[in-house]
This record gives structure tokens, C-alpha cells and sequence, in this order.
């Protein structure tokens, strides 16, 4: 196998590390979402990137709390699905009904809903 040298830390293979997706190891490791479906887990791991992206824009609410914004027709997008899967997806994230690793405020009907991602720390 050939060793390749990567002269450019913020690249891999090409692209840059920014364009990658990562899915945070407690998600795919702990027995707590081993029943969180893999499209849950990766718009999660868009939510993610969103949250970063939305910290770095200073994007918060009243309370200085971040907040991501998105509709469900780029749900369905991202995940190529349609618009009632990635309902469901939703609500597997939602602190409501489900996994609790988002809350979601509001809007619907095409609009933005606005989403504040939590973040997972595990009990020692």
C-alpha cells in the first residue's frame, strides 16, 4: 500500500476537512441510541456542523442561546427522502416523543423551524 503525503492539514483526499460530516461517537457507540435510525444520526450530524456554523455567525436567541434554522423540504433534501420521513427522522431527534437530542420550536408549514441542538454528556 502506498504511504501518501497530505501537505495540506485542512485537506483529505482532496477535500477539505470542512466538507466532511462527523457523526460524534457517542451516537454510534453508546447503548443509550442504538435504536436511533442512520438517517437520525446523520441529520444529526448536520445539525452539528449547523450549530457550529450558526456559533461562529453569533446566531442566538434572547437568551444567548444558539439556534439553528431549517425546513423540511431541506430535510428532505438532504437526506433524499420524503416529506413524511424526514417528519419522522424529526421526531426521533426531538426532545418530544423522542431521543432528545434537539429541541424544536414552532414554525412548520413550509417556514423555518427553529432548532436549538443539544449536546450529550455521558454520566460517569
Amino acid at each position: 500500500m502506498p504511504i501518501i503525503n497530505y501537505p495540506d492539514p485542512r485537506k483529505f483526499m482532496g477535500y477539505l476537512i470542512s466538507d466532511y460530516f462527523y457523526i460524534p461517537k457517542f451516537i454510534v457507540e453508546d447503548s443509550y441510541f442504538k435504536n436511533l435510525s442512520a438517517e437520525a444520526k446523520l441529520l444529526y450530524s448536520r445539525f452539528v456542523q449547523l450549530a457550529l456554523e450558526a456559533r461562529e455567525k453569533k446566531q442566538q436567541d434572547s437568551s444567548g442561546r444558539f439556534y439553528i434554522t431549517i425546513t423540511i423540504k431541506e430535510i428532505q433534501e438532504f437526506l433524499n427522502c420524503s416529506c413524511h420521513k424526514a417528519q419522522d427522522v424529526l421526531k426521533e431527534l426531538d426532545f418530544r416523543g423522542g431521543i432528545g437530542l434537539i429541541i424544536k420550536t414552532g414554525a412548520g408549514r413550509g417556514c423555518k423551524t427553529i432548532i436549538y441542538v443539544n449536546w450529550y454528556k455521558k454520566e460517569e
